[in-house]
This record gives structure tokens, sequence and C-alpha cells, in this order.
């Protein structure tokens, strides 16, 4: 699933018939205007655009007709906002960068735009920016993990039917470090590895990484979620799942950790895992491990 933070009409400026740059000219323009301020204020040093041909077919797609948000599907490229140009008529170079500089300074020198792409068709050219992919913006992985925390208390803090059983209302959970490392390392594995599973690619399940994180459970249980770009919006797609729901306000969990990890190249581009557990103060039999719920 993919999130768009902010969406913008593409831009259309008018160019008279001339000799037309071509797609490398023109994003090396595009990063010349944002590094020489005598042209678009540009700031020395800022960042060059870095040219990605999935964004070259999104712009294709946008020559056809589709919108912003849908020019990105199937490309696997993962986006937070786009905006886009669209210049019709040929022009060469010079004539390119007067209509740039007098008329979409701002979008071109934005230090959070990283990312270019550009599609020629006949006479017409359409370009599309990208900013930085970073799902949960503003917030560190502190400040991740304490809402993340926040809001599964707030769930826990009222009776709630999960599927076809009402769960009453649940204490509050604790936040683990052990926990999150263990949430972290899944996170991370599947962000660097593109897949969406309890099950990491060597065989390991939930309940051998929080072993290997060193957490002594009596029982233990994993939520995941991908694609979501906000806290709010993983746990909102948990709630949802009777399965997940059921490991949130179970009254037997004391702590929990969690973690996201994203991948801008990956299927999903972000991936989420929440852990549960309450630690074991006698050895029971390993019997009295949870499997965790997809």
């Amino acid at each position: 699933m993919r999130r768009f933070a902010l969406m913008v009409p593409v831009l259309v400026l008018a160019l008279s018939p001339t000799a037309q740059a071509s797609t490398t000219e023109v994003s090396d323009l595009v990063n010349r205007l944002r590094s020489v301020p005598s042209k678009c204020a540009g700031t020395p040093g800022l960042e060059k655009l870095v040219r990605r041909t999935e964004l070259d077919r999104a712009a294709s797609r946008v020559a056809g007709g589709a919108g912003l948000k849908d020019s990105v599907k199937g490309t696997d490229y993962q986006a937070l906002a786009l905006q886009g140009i669209t210049m019709r008529g040929s022009t060469n170079v010079e004539a390119l960068e007067r209509l740039l500089a007098d008329g979409y300074c701002p979008l071109i020198v934005d230090p959070r735009m990283v990312d270019i792409g550009v599609h020629q068709q006949g006479a017409n050219t359409w370009m599309l920016l990208a900013p930085a992919f970073v799902p949960a913006a503003g917030l560190d992985d502190d400040g991740i993990a304490m809402r993340v925390l926040a809001l599964v208390n707030q769930v826990r803090a009222q009776a709630r039917q999960c599927g076809d059983r009402l769960y009453p209302a649940a204490r509050p959970v604790a936040w683990s470090p052990v926990l999150a490392a263990a949430a972290r390392a899944h996170s991370n594995d599947m962000a660097r590895n593109g897949f969406f599973s309890h099950t990491s690619p060597d065989g390991s399940s939930a309940s051998d990484r929080v072993e290997r994180a060193g957490y002594d459970y009596k029982s233990t249980a994993e939520n995941i979620a991908a694609g979501q770009m906000t806290p709010e919006a993983a746990m909102a797609s948990w709630v949802a799942s009777p399965g997940h729901c059921a490991n949130l306000m179970d009254a037997g969990f004391t702590e929990m950790g969690a973690a996201l990890a994203s991948n801008r190249a990956s299927r999903m581009g972000a991936y989420w895992t929440q852990v549960f557990g309450v630690e074991r103060a006698s050895k029971p039999p390993k019997a009295a491990r949870r499997s965790p719920l997809l």
C-alpha cells in the first residue's frame, strides 16, 4: 500500500517551438539551477537530484494521462509526495532555463527533493520531482517507539471487539528495550530483503527472534505491517485485523517493543514490527510459546 502526503497539480509551461533539449539536458539543467545562486537563488553544495528510471516511467504515465498518484503504481518506487512540470513545445536549453528560473524555482531549490524523472514525447517534456522517502517523518526511533506505545495503551484502555471475540480493557504495557531489539531486527530484515512475513528467510520465527534478543519469555506474540507511513496508520491496520487486535488486547502481556524500517527500493517501502511479551518467573516447557498471528 502506498501513501501520498502531498499531491499537487502538474504545472504546464507553454514553450515556443525551437530545438528540443534532451532528457539528460533537462535533468542536468535542473541540477544547475539548484546550485547557481544567480538563477534560482540556488544554494552551492545543495545535493543534486538523482535521475531515477522508475520516475522516468512514472513521467511517461503522466504523459499518457495518469495522475501523479497512479503514475508510480507498479514501478517499485515508494513516494511520499510527487510534484510535476509539463513543458509543451520544443525548446532549447536556454529557453527552458529561463522558463524554469522564472516560474518554478521554489520547487527546484527545495532541499527535500532528491529524485527526478524526465520523459519526452514529441515536442513535449514531462518532469517529476520527489522528496526523500522518510516514513514517520519528524519522528526518530525514540519518537516512533513512544508513539506506538501510547497508541497501544490507548487501544487497551477500553473493551474491544476483535473478530468474534469481545476483549475487556487491559492494563497498559510497558516498553521493553529487549523486545524492541527483536522488533527492530525483523523490520530491518524485511526492509533489506523485501519480504513480508513472520518467518525470516533463515527460517527463524518471532519466538526465535525474541530468544535471540535475550528475552526469557513465558508468552510472546508479534504483529507486523507494511506500507503504512505513520504509527497511526500501522495501528489502525492492526486494530482492524482480528488476529493482530487479539494480540493488542491480550491482558497477559505486560511489555512490548516496536520498530520501523524503510527501504525505498523494496516492494512495500515501510515495515513495522510490534512484539509483545511477558517474562517467566520459572522455566516452563517451551510448549508455552504462543504462535504469531498474521
